[in-house]
C-alpha cells in the first residue's frame, strides 16, 4: 500500500524497485538450492523451511514494491521495460509474481477496511506454493521435505 500510494509523489522510484527486485531475483535459485544441500546434510527440515521460505518471502517483498508502485502509477508495466521483459520470458517465476499482483489488488480492494492480519495471508500462501516448488511442504502433521 506504502509504495501504490507513494508513486506519484516520485514516479521515477520505479527505476530502484525495479533495480531492487532483480537484485532479490539474482541468486535466489542458488540461495534455495544450498539450504535444500544443507538440509541434505543435516537432515534439519525447521531449518531448511526456514531458509527457504525466508528467501521466497523477501524475493515476493521486493516484487510487491515494484508492483505496488507501477500500480500506484496506473499498472503500466512498461515503466520498468526490464521486470516488463522478466514477466514475458517465461521464466518459471512469472505466474507467481502475477498471482502475487492479484494477491495485492484483492488486499489492496479493502484499503481501510482491514480487519484482521488473516486478510493478507495470501502473500504466505505463495511464500509456500513457492516451497513446494523445491519439495518441501508443510502438511497438517509436519513438515515433509522430499
Amino acid at each position: 500500500a506504502a509504495t501504490r500510494l507513494s508513486a506519484s509523489f516520485y514516479p521515477e522510484q520505479v527505476a530502484h524497485f525495479e533495480e531492487t527486485f532483480f537484485a532479490a531475483l539474482d541468486g535466489l535459485h542458488d540461495r534455495v538450492e544450498a539450504a535444500v544441500d544443507a538440509f541434505r546434510y543435516d537432515n534439519d527440515g525447521w531449518k531448511c523451511f526456514r531458509a527457504i521460505t525466508g528467501e521466497y518471502d523477501r524475493f515476493l517483498t521486493f516484487t510487491s514494491y515494484l508492483l505496488g508502485h507501477l500500480n500506484g502509477l496506473g499498472g503500466e508495466v512498461d515503466l520498468a521495460p526490464k521486470f516488463k521483459e522478466f514477466l514475458q520470458s517465461g521464466n518459471w517465476l512469472a505466474k507467481y509474481i502475477i498471482g502475487l499482483d492479484k494477491t495485492l489488488e484483492k488486499i489492496w480492494n479493502k484499503y481501510g477496511e482491514w480487519k484482521s492480519f488473516e486478510e493478507f495471508n495470501g502473500t504466505g500462501e505463495l511464500v509456500l506454493l513457492l516451497a513446494a516448488t523445491d519439495g518441501v511442504h508443510l502438511t497438517a502433521d509436519g513438515l515433509s521435505i522430499y
